[in-house]
């Protein structure tokens, strides 16, 4: 369920992140093993970990690629990673439609579906991968179905016609 849909601005926000492709059943365990390889490097660096982070980059109907990583505060601390490590990208900064997320996992992808109705409801349409920002993990919650997220759209001014 979304709750507090909102237009808001943020700033350029750098994560660690590993990329993912995976089929949709397969997305849970390949995310948690990707979430916990980039959250012990970041820790092993002394670099803090924030949130885990799931930015979804391509979808078709056999599989989904997204790039699985967490928030870093000092990212100066990485080398550039090889083809398949760890690296540090940087969630986009500017208008976004973020609302909050409580649910199950597999319900996520409708969720963003949501979010994209609500911003076109607004006049406004995508302007880049919609990302996620978990605030409580599998392990955090009792009930699968409880679990929480921010979800973000970068967004711009639709197009007339």
């Amino acid at each position: 369920m979304l709750t507090s849909v909102e237009l808001m601005d943020v700033p350029p926000q750098p994560i660690l992140t590993v990329r993912v492709t995976a089929t949709l059943e397969g997305l849970g365990a390949a995310l948690g093993e990707a979430l916990a390889r980039v959250t012990n490097l970041a820790l092993a660096a002394g670099a803090g970990a924030g949130a885990p982070v799931v930015r979804r980059l391509r979808r078709t109907p056999e599989q989904i690629e997204v790039l699985a990583g967490t928030c870093v505060p000092d990212p100066s601390r990485f080398a550039a990673g090889a083809e398949g490590e760890p690296r540090v990208e940087r969630l986009p900064g500017g208008r976004v439609a973020r609302a909050l997320y409580t649910g199950a996992y597999r319900d996520l992808d409708k969720a963003h579906r949501e979010l994209a109705r609500w911003a076109r409801e607004q006049g406004l349409e995508p302007a880049g991968p919609p990302w996620e920002i978990h605030t409580t993990g599998p392990t955090d919650v009792s009930d699968a179905a409880s679990a929480k997220a921010q979800l973000y759209l970068p967004v711009r001014p639709a197009k007339a016609g």
